[in-house]
């Protein structure tokens, strides 16, 4: 780096990769692929691990295939050996404990070659093989990392890498930015230091990449690690109090006697405490913003219908949007034929409708006719102007983009939002990807719903479960087969509901009445058939994943999962919801032919319990929080140093001491100095 750089302390932090010492332009397009731009983000690049040197294996009980770290003697070294394969020249050097003697074979590595001594000590770590070379068995490590004793500490950083850079590579390059003048600035004040019980910055930075005992890792990883979440919770929490505008649907009338009285069913203790946070929320002069987390069957229409009754009350419209036209209808029929004796006026706007009774529901919205209109997409038209909306409800949020749902919010002032979720997200999670949200859970179902029963079965007992699943229908019952794919593929043996579909159809079940669905058949077909299928005009509805948020039919006892171990367990939760929605007892059969003990568990899992939470919780270890939910369809942070599970206490830890700073100075205005115990921040 030039002397002017040294001499600006304060940019040194973001100088780009390719001005540091040894990296140039060519190093610096390697580590770009590792998403290192400046030396900052050289800095937080930390190590996937460490070799801890300290713990050698004499080479005699050294187990093989497993990398273990040896301390050898170099004895010889032996004249590379070039091949008949183009450019690969051989290195072999000799080298022994007081056990016994190894051979270190390299490849095309001519500088470590020529750089290792006779009669020095090197550790060495790498997998042992044991090979037979001229009826003699000896013992051989290639390509290993090897470090002199004399110059390494104990713990060796080893780093992701991408081709080109090695782990000895990247340590030199962060070694030469730890050298620049004032790099590591702390910007934390002692009190919240002392309080999280954290290191300094500088010591954190220093140790993560050359540490010299556990006890250094750990506390460079929890001090990096709070950083990211810490970061992150203050933009989140900034975000909300930003986002507390007054609102003029202020509710007084908090009286749902009426409400509770039509309602053919008592509420469970949870619904009714969430009604309660619903209810407070309404009362205060800022816009509810709720997140309404529900396991599947939990009653969470029943919530928003109180929700909406409250907003009826107080003389506010009510807009509540589904993702599919099969489900609003459903949510129509549902609201208008429990609450319409309490005088609420109900309206529908669906893509299908004709353009004339679209009109007349637009009219009505406008005049202040309707008090809840339901709906799909077509809510958001630009022409759909409501007369004073208050209240906007949307279901199954993930359908839904976030342009999407404040769109709909803008055709009200600062209306309240109540955002409802079957997704069983678990609480951690939750805070993550709704922190600006306030969340009330249902967590348990109404009594009165029994238990689906789900058995985990295999190919050998297929035949078993459709003479099952023909017995439920001949007692009246419906069913549900669902396939992991839409059409075959020649590099594939997944179950392909067209073929399988329709081989089902035309054999085994052609005495009864099949249809098939997928993602591919039109959304009027589709709506048609779920609508037969409700109305009992169909026995055995066959689909791929289309009906895993789909209407309400009570009459289906037993959905028939193909392939199961390919779906995650959140997937198969949500599936298996379909039914155990009626007074029928309900089955889940999971067929899977997979010999993967992994998979075998998690089918295993799934007839353990019904609990939605355990099993999103155990989803989400299995499959980490960026598949659970895709990352770039819900927005997940892509955290590099932290993980939302294992530090969910330093999560929580970062979320209270940010809600500490922001009541002392909301809009951190006031001056600091960091690392004083005078400073406030």
């Amino acid at each position: 780096m030039s002397e002017d750089s040294n001499n600006n302390c304060d940019n040194n932090y973001d100088i780009d990769i390719e001005k540091l010492k040894y990296v140039g332009e060519k190093r610096a397009k390697l580590y770009h692929k590792l998403f290192v731009f400046k030396i900052k983000d050289l800095l937080y690049y930390c190590p996937r691990t460490y070799i801890n040197l300290t713990e050698s294996v004499d080479i005699v009980n050294a187990p093989a295939d497993q990398n273990v770290v040896l301390k050898v003697l170099i004895t010889r070294k032996q004249a590379p050996m070039p091949t008949s394969r183009k450019g690969l020249v051989i290195y072999k050097i000799f080298a022994r404990d007081s056990t016994s003697e190894i051979v270190i074979t390299l490849f095309n590595e001519p500088y470590s070659f020529n750089k290792l001594e006779i009669n020095e000590q090197y550790f060495v770590f790498g997998k042992i093989t044991r090979n037979f070379y001229n009826q003699k068995v000896y013992l051989e490590i290639s390509s290993p990392l090897i470090y002199k004793a004399s110059e390494t500490p104990k713990f060796v950083a080893i780093y992701q890498l991408t081709a080109g850079l090695t782990s000895k590579i990247i340590s030199r390059n962060v070694c030469d930015a730890l050298k620049l003048p004032g790099i590591i600035k702390e910007y934390l004040p002692d009190w919240i230091l002392k309080k999280a019980k954290l290191v300094n910055l500088n010591q954190a930075i220093k140790n993560i990449h050359f540490p010299r005992s556990l006890k250094e890792i750990e506390e460079s990883k929890k001090r990096i690690a709070f950083d990211e979440l810490f970061i992150f919770s203050l933009c989140l929490i900034l975000i909300k109090k930003n986002n507390l505008k007054s609102t003029s649907f202020v509710i007084k009338d908090t009286d749902l006697s009426d409400f509770y009285n039509i309602l053919p069913f008592e509420l469970t203790t949870a619904q009714n405490k969430v009604i309660d946070e619903i209810k407070k929320d309404m009362q205060r002069e800022v816009p509810m913003s709720r997140l309404l987390q529900g396991d599947v069957g939990s009653g969470k229409t029943a919530v928003a219908m109180a929700s909406i009754y409250l907003a009826y009350k107080n003389g506010i419209q009510s807009a509540f949007m589904a993702p599919t036209e099969i489900l609003a209808w459903q949510h129509f029929d549902s609201i208008k034929e429990l609450m319409s004796s309490v005088g609420l006026r109900v309206g529908l706007l669906a893509g299908s409708m004709s353009q004339k009774k679209k009109n007349i529901v637009k009219e009505k919205l406008m005049m202040g006719l309707i008090d809840v209109v339901v709906g799909t997409h077509a809510i958001l038209q630009d022409d759909v102007v409501f007369k004073n909306l208050g209240l906007v409800i949307t279901d199954e949020q993930h359908r839904f983009g976030v342009k999407q749902r404040a769109k709909l919010s803008e055709k009200g002032k600062e209306p309240h939002k109540l955002i409802m979720s079957a997704t069983p997200i678990p609480r951690t999670l939750s805070m993550i990807m709704y922190g600006d949200l306030d969340i009330s859970i249902i967590d348990k179902s109404p009594s009165n719903r029994k238990p689906v029963l789900t058995y985990y079965i295999n190919e050998s007992k297929r035949q078993r479960a459709y003479n099952f699943v023909k017995k439920l229908i001949d007692e009246g019952r419906q069913a549900y087969i669902v396939c992991p794919a839409i059409e075959d593929n020649e590099t594939s043996d997944l179950k392909a509901v067209l073929k399988f579909g329709e081989d089902l159809k035309n054999n085994e079940f052609k005495d009864y009445k099949v249809e098939i669905i997928h993602g591919k058949t039109r959304a009027y077909d589709k709506d048609m058939i779920m609508q037969d299928f409700k109305d009992k005009k169909i026995d055995l509805l066959i689909s791929t994943t289309v009906i895993e948020v789909g209407i309400d039919v009570p009459n289906a006892a037993v959905i028939v999962i193909e392939d199961a171990e390919r779906f995650g367990l959140s997937q198969l939760h949500q599936l298996r919801g379909r039914v155990g929605r009626g007074k029928h007892q309900s089955y889940c059969l999971l067929i899977s032919e997979t010999r993967s003990l992994d998979s075998i568990n998690k089918l295993k899992t799934m007839t353990k319990t019904n609990d939605g939470f355990k099993i999103s919780e155990y989803d989400l270890q299995i499959r980490g929080p960026g598949d659970f939910f895709g990352s770039r369809q819900h927005g997940l942070p892509q955290f590099k140093n932290s993980d939302m599970i294992k530090d969910v206490k330093l999560l929580k830890l970062s979320q209270d001491i940010v809600s500490e700073i922001l009541e002392k100075d909301l809009y951190l205005e006031k001056k600091r100095t960091s690392g004083t115990k005078k400073n406030s921040f």
